[in-house]
């Protein structure tokens, strides 16, 4: 299976999981979703610039919108509300994506990546979801108010 077959199949499971969700799940956290296909977006463009990192084909378009909005909707399905949950559940999958997934996809030349890369992306994508949270509160309404 060549690069391109394999993200195309990653891209449509991911989006073929949400027939296991409510639709009223998937309306509430759908905003959280796009905005972090959005925001991956910017922050795959900077890291392009900064060369931390480069995607090689149509690589970015199929993650970005793909398995990560989809996973973020997931997550949120599961631990909006327990923040503490959130995080724990964040910091072990960016550990996994950052050191395991990332790496593998430098092996099979879907990326390229520096020696720092894994540290970069682990603080990034941390950064990420901690702002993904937030961007869901204020989705909800329930961003603290400033006195």
């Amino acid at each position: 299976m060549n690069n391109t077959t394999l993200l195309w199949s990653i891209l449509i499971l991911s989006w073929v999981t949400l027939i296991f969700i409510k639709k009223e799940e998937i309306k509430r956290f759908m905003p959280a979703a796009l905005f972090t296909a959005v925001s991956s977006g910017v922050i795959y463009q900077i890291g392009d610039v900064l060369k931390f990192w480069y995607l090689k084909d149509v690589a970015y378009s199929l993650l970005a919108y793909g398995p990560l909005p989809v996973f973020s909707l997931w997550i949120l399905r599961f631990t909006y509300g327990r923040f503490w949950l959130y995080a724990i559940v964040n910091v072990i999958l960016d550990l996994g994506f950052a050191f395991v997934v990332f790496p593998w996809c430098g092996r099979i030349g879907v990326l390229g990546i520096g020696p720092w890369t894994g540290i970069i992306v682990y603080i990034i994508n941390f950064l990420h979801a901690t702002l993904i949270y937030g961007y869901q509160m204020w989705q909800e309404g329930t961003w603290p108010k400033l006195k």
